[in-house]
């Protein structure tokens, strides 16, 4: 795990995996996709390391739109590692510069998982990210004997 997680920050590092933070986020404190890419920047507080979670993305033909989460128990306050806010404080810098850089405006309120154009990211999104990373990884561990292949619900799972 420790050199999955090396890789996916290097890569996002390099520009090349951009929702590496959102895996990063649901991993860290056990987050379904929807979740994970549900929640906006006023639910992040940063002072108190405190998480929100109070909606989530489903995907659905055509698109993904916002909405209640899975059960009235997945309502919740997530006190978040100290790793997750240093990663969430870095992801937010860099998402104010690339919105710069295009001329779009902040949302305060907006996904901290946005598409570069400000808009919500597919759940599916969140697959395609991890399965790149797999790859990666298989790749940099090709002569590594025992180098695996994990799914969303197997890392979700695994901690």
């Amino acid at each position: 795990m420790a050199k999955f997680h090396a890789l996916g920050t290097l890569l996002w590092q390099a520009g090349i995996s951009r929702l590496w933070p959102a895996l990063f986020a649901a991993v860290s404190v056990g987050l379904r996709r929807g979740e994970a890419l549900g929640f906006t920047w006023n639910d992040v507080d940063f002072k108190e390391g405190i998480l929100n979670i109070q909606q989530q993305v489903t995907g659905h033909k055509g698109g993904a739109r916002v909405g209640p989460l899975k059960t009235g128990n997945a309502l919740r306050e997530i006190h978040m590692p100290p790793s997750l806010v240093t990663l969430l404080q870095a992801h937010q810098i860099q998402q104010q510069a690339e919105r710069s850089v295009l001329g779009l405006p902040w949302i305060v309120d907006g996904p901290v998982f946005a598409t570069a154009e400000g808009k919500i990211t597919h759940p599916d999104n969140i697959n395609r990210a991890l399965g790149r990373l797999n790859d990666w990884s298989q790749k940099g561990a090709s002569a590594v004997p025992g180098h695996w292949w994990i799914s969303y619900p197997e890392l979700r799972a695994a901690l």
